[in-house]
Formats: C-alpha cells, structure tokens, sequence
C-alpha cells in the first residue's frame, strides 16, 4: 500500500507544471508617459509591448497554457495617486466601475496630448480577460506581455516631480503590484493553476542619472501557490 502511493507521489511530483517568471532587468529612458520603454511607440488600451519570460523548470510539457494579470494594490496607488497630484497639467486618476460603466479605469488628463486640456482614458477589465500562451516545453521560455497600465503607472510614478524620489534610490515609491495567474494541463491533461506576485524590486532598482529620466528596473516575482484544480474549473482554460 505504501509503495503504491510512493509510486503516484512520485509519478505526480514528475509530471508537476513548474512554471517561473524570470528576473529582468530594464534600463529605460522615460520621454512620454504613455511610451513603450523598448519600441519608442504610443502603448495601446490592454498590452504594452515590453515583455518578460516564463520558463518551464518541470521535466514535461505544459500545454494549453494562459494566464491573466489581476491589480493587487489597486487601492494603495490610488490613495498615492491623489496625495502627489499637484501638477495640473499632467494628472493620473483610478476610477471605480459604475452600474453602467463595468471597468475600472486608468483617466489621464495631459494638456501636452491635444494642445488642449483635454482626457485620454486606458480602460482595463475588471473580468481580467484570459490570454492564450504557447506551450512551453522542459526548459524552455516564452515572452509574456506586461499590461499598459502597469507600464503607464510606472513611468507616472517615476516622472512626477511630487513623488518622494530618493537620491538613486526607487525604495520610497509605491510601484504597482501585478498578481500573475497561470492556468496549465499537464501531459495527462491534468489543470494547474499557479500564483505569482509581480513586481519592481526597488532594492535592485535604481536610478541612472542625477537629472533623472533614465531608470534601471528589476523585475521581481514572489510565489503564492500552485495546485491542481478539480474538473468543474476546466472552463476557466478552455
């Protein structure tokens, strides 16, 4: 009896999904706020197009992988958003989703965007829309789009003259937090789902220059959980 269950621990343990964020590093300039650090290029309502890797560290296949991002000091930064405003001519507001409205959303109002004052809002879902992610084999890596919000903020939080910017140092910033969860089957289409923290490590961060505007970034991830999910939850990755 005993080794019977050795053997389906161990069978299990094998076939286990371990998929891990890699650490990152960025060294960015910031010209615009709603500017991707790496194409130059306006980011877009959803995804920009800075990216970090997720590797497979199991000895199978994940297949039918995807994963969805979650705001996780939502209600931190946007307390902090409205102790900095200060600045009439560049402001960053969360809102809060209405009965009509069913989104929270990121309202930028920046007089520089039309010649005139005028609102540029970037909408998210509250539904966390799930993303369809490629198989990953043993060992291997993919790229996974960060959302513009969270880029979008950054680069706020960064720029604003009223954040409480230390010398070289990034620790006094509230940076935004993201939850990443991952949704896999393993070879004997069994589904996992998988829990990580991401988020700039600003004992790793710095910034590059006395005049400011040129960062160096590190992109950290915490483990939260993994467990296997039980046959009524295989909506959430079909």
């Amino acid at each position: 009896m005993i080794t019977v269950w050795f053997q389906k621990y161990k069978y299990d343990k094998e076939r286990k999904p371990i998929i891990s964020p890699l650490v990152k590093k960025y060294e960015l300039t910031i010209v615009d706020i709603l500017t991707d650090w790496e194409t130059r290029r306006k980011v877009d309502k959803k995804w920009s197009e800075i990216t970090f890797q997720l590797k497979n560290f199991g000895k199978e296949p994940v297949i039918d992988m995807n994963y969805r991002y979650s705001f996780k000091n939502y209600e931190i930064i946007k307390t902090y958003l409205k102790n900095i405003q200060l600045n009439n001519e560049c402001n960053l507001e969360l809102k809060e989703p209405t009965f009509i409205k069913r989104k929270k959303e990121l309202l930028l109002k920046e007089a520089s965007l039309t010649g005139i004052d005028g609102e540029m809002k970037i909408n998210y879902k509250i539904s966390r829309p799930i993303l369809n992610g490629n198989p990953i084999s043993p060992e291997k890596e993919i790229e996974v789009n960060l959302p513009s919000y969270f880029i979008i903020l950054t680069n706020f939080l960064l720029k604003n003259p009223n954040s409480r910017l230390d010398f070289f140092s990034l620790s006094s910033i509230p940076f935004p937090k993201l939850e990443l969860t991952i949704y896999c089957k393993d070879t004997d289409q069994r589904i996992w789902m998988t829990v990580y923290e991401l988020y700039w490590d600003s004992r790793m961060s710095s910034s590059l220059g006395i005049n400011g505007g040129h960062y160096q970034l590190i992109l950290n991830s915490k483990h939260t959980f993994t467990k296997k999910m039980k046959k009524r939850n295989i909506f959430l990755i079909s």
